[in-house]
């Protein structure tokens, strides 16, 4: 039993006589208390304060039987380290179910009096005699020994209740003070880290202005070159077109030239032909003179045996065969002339056909060109309309780069503020940090 109790039992006066008297009533006590729980049951039930704090039936059972447990610890009178802790266990259990003292005051009025009534109701006293006097202090005593007893009991419980509830609420700001000072290190933390972001932040902010800088400026540099060889695109398109134009007329010159070569071959062909032809007539000339050289030759016989008479006609006839000489030599001439002119013809003939096959060859080559030029203008075009797209492209580019470059000024301009307000935040962290362990110093030192 702690000397606290031993204090207290003095103090109200708990002496030898009261615990007597206190022992005296315990089967008195026994034999009205559960219907005088009864009834503060009943009326408990009627107040929501009071009838919240059961939750059904078997829980006011539990509460009730408790309670004759702990009233007849204290008829026994002990006041012993028992009583204490019954006294404790009751008045942690009001704190935690959130029983109030003027709630457990009222409830001890309801029980005290009934008791007092009953007592008062039960216990007689003589009214005449000698022993009248001391029934009347001893009843008297009884009634003072239950009051103190039922007051010990309210004290010791209340004292229990405030010192709980002293002592939540010590852990509650304990709580409250770990929580504020968790949550001002995580502003702190916070705050430094968002420092630290807005710091990188500008950075990067300040990188981003720098590097779209560049880029646009390359940008624009790749824009002016890409108009440039859209332009040059444009004029080798041109080109193109021009050398498309002169290389089919080439074709078409090509064409005509193989048909003038046709045609003069044709008409070297006629002329091979009719050199052909001449030579047959120089072969018949041929064979006539030779046959007139053999008439002359015979007639020049004849005038030899005609004698004189022949004379004459042997003249003619040396004649004839002097013509005929000459007209075969004549022949002869014609016929090697003519052997020559076949023969030039005839290479004539074949230069023609092989020049007629090289232009017909280059008029081919000619038209292939020409259909590759062909092609080559389309693609040419088609890189021309691409790059002209891709100009369209850049100049969008350079324009939207700028714009990211704004936005990469703006973002520095709102880097720089936020980390003015990181650093507002810090120092509000800070001030705040002190302000709640002044506050939780208070409130300590006053709980």
């Amino acid at each position: 039993m702690s000397n606290d109790l031993n204090v207290r039992l003095q103090f109200i006066r708990m002496d030898d006589e009261s615990r007597a008297l206190l022992r005296d009533m315990r089967p008195l006590i026994a034999a009205h208390l559960p219907g005088v729980l009864d009834e503060f049951y009943r009326t408990a039930t009627q107040h929501e304060p009071t009838r919240r704090l059961f939750r059904d039936e078997t829980h006011m059972r539990a509460a009730k039987n408790a309670q004759l447990r702990h009233w007849d610890m204290i008829a026994q009178a002990a006041f012993d380290s028992a009583y204490f802790s019954s006294a404790t266990r009751i008045g942690h259990a009001h704190q935690r179910v959130g029983l109030e003292p003027r709630w457990y005051i009222g409830a001890y009025s309801m029980v005290l009096s009934s008791l007092l009534r009953i007592i008062e109701r039960t216990v007689e006293v003589p009214r005449f005699g000698g022993a009248a006097a001391a029934a009347r202090e001893k009843k008297a005593g009884m009634l003072a020994a239950l009051t103190k007893a039922a007051l010990l009991d309210m004290d010791l419980a209340i004292s229990i209740y405030l010192e709980a509830s002293v002592q939540a609420k010590k852990e509650t700001i304990d709580r409250v003070g770990h929580s504020f000072r968790a949550i001002i290190e995580t502003v702190s933390s916070a705050s430094t880290e968002l420092e630290n972001t807005a710091q990188a932040l500008s950075g990067n902010a300040a990188n981003s202005t720098r590097l779209t800088s560049v880029v646009a400026t390359a940008s624009e540099d790749a824009s002016g070159n890409v108009q440039s060889v859209a332009s040059a695109t444009e004029e080798l398109a041109t080109s193109v077109a021009e050398i498309s134009r002169q290389v089919l007329e080439s074709s078409n010159i090509a064409s005509s030239a193989v048909e003038q070569a046709n045609q003069t071959d044709e008409r070297i062909n006629a002329l091979s032909q009719a050199a052909s032809r001449i030579g047959d007539v120089v072969k018949l000339i041929t064979d006539i003179a030779e046959q007139t050289n053999l008439l002359a030759l015979n007639a020049t016989i004849e005038a030899a045996r005609a004698g004189e008479a022949g004379r004459g006609f042997a003249v003619v006839a040396q004649e004839v065969k002097a013509l005929a000489a000459q007209t075969a030599r004549a022949t002869n001439e014609i016929g090697s002339q003519i052997a020559g002119m076949q023969t030039a013809t005839q290479e004539a003939v074949g230069s023609i056909k092989a020049i007629s096959t090289t232009i017909g060859r280059i008029s081919e080559i000619t038209v292939s060109i020409s259909s590759a030029i062909e092609e080559q203008g389309t693609a040419t075009q088609e890189i021309a309309a691409n790059i002209q797209r891709a100009a369209n492209g850049t100049t969008q580019v350079a324009g939207t780069i700028a714009e990211v470059n704004q936005g990469a000024t703006e973002t520095g301009v709102a880097s720089e503020q936020v980390l003015s307000s990181a650093k507002d935040l810090a120092q509000t962290a800070e001030k705040l940090r002190g302000e709640v362990e002044s506050f939780l110093a208070t409130v300590t030192a006053a709980a």
